[in-house]
């Protein structure tokens, strides 16, 4: 009992459990049983009811497909098998050829869209601090606008208030020389000196003509 224990241990430890250790013994129990079935195969010459040694029947071909209600033969059962096995053993490597591909293909394709990302990103803080500015901007030259617009104000209502004192101006201007001409005729008439003037002025006159 020990040593059948034993080597169920050895067994169990064995890298032969593992699927790269065990692709040698694939092979050799692919190739073991093909020549096992190509042995069990009926001979093609012998003795056989009286036929000559070394005469040969002519043995029909075995269809790669079985025919419609005939039932297929175990061997070529088997030997298809082992043919899709083969099969199946060279197609892992494509598939993890194609896989390695993807994959970096992936990585590749990340990295890409991490940088466009990135890009995108600077490019919008950019956007975002050029408006900013233009914002910045826009708001000093409205308050600008809001000043000179209250300083030409101020200028119309002191060039209205001039215009009003020029106008007044004017106006008492006028009162004051009608008032000059009035007090002047109002004088004159009142002490006659209109009359002296005139008779001055003829005897002026009359001794030129002596």
């Amino acid at each position: 009992m020990l040593p059948q224990k034993n080597a169920v241990v050895e067994s169990q430890a064995s890298p032969a459990d593992t699927a790269e250790a065990r692709i040698p013994e694939l092979h050799a129990g692919r190739d073991g049983m093909r020549s096992m079935i190509l042995a069990l195969r009926p001979a093609q010459g012998g003795s056989d009811g009286g036929r000559p040694f070394g005469q040969v029947d002519k043995v029909p071909a075995v269809p790669d497909q079985p025919v419609a209600g005939q039932p297929a033969d175990p061997k070529d059962n088997a030997l298809s098998a082992f043919d899709i096995l083969e099969d199946v053993k060279n197609f892992i490597p494509n598939v993890m050829r194609e896989n390695d591909r993807l994959r970096h293909s992936i990585v590749a394709i990340q990295s890409q869209a991490e940088k466009d990302i990135l890009t995108a990103e600077t490019m919008a803080h950019d956007w975002k601090s050029l408006a900013e500015s233009f914002k910045s901007q826009i708001t000093t030259l409205e308050a600008m606008v809001l000043d000179l617009r209250s300083k030409l104000q101020t200028t119309e209502f002191a060039a209205a208030a001039d215009r009003e004192i020029a106008s007044k101006s004017m106006q008492d201007a006028a009162e004051a020389e009608c008032l000059s001409k009035l007090f002047e005729d109002k004088v004159i008439s009142s002490f006659g000196i209109g009359t002296m003037f005139q008779d001055a002025l003829a005897r002026i006159g009359r001794r030129e003509d002596a």
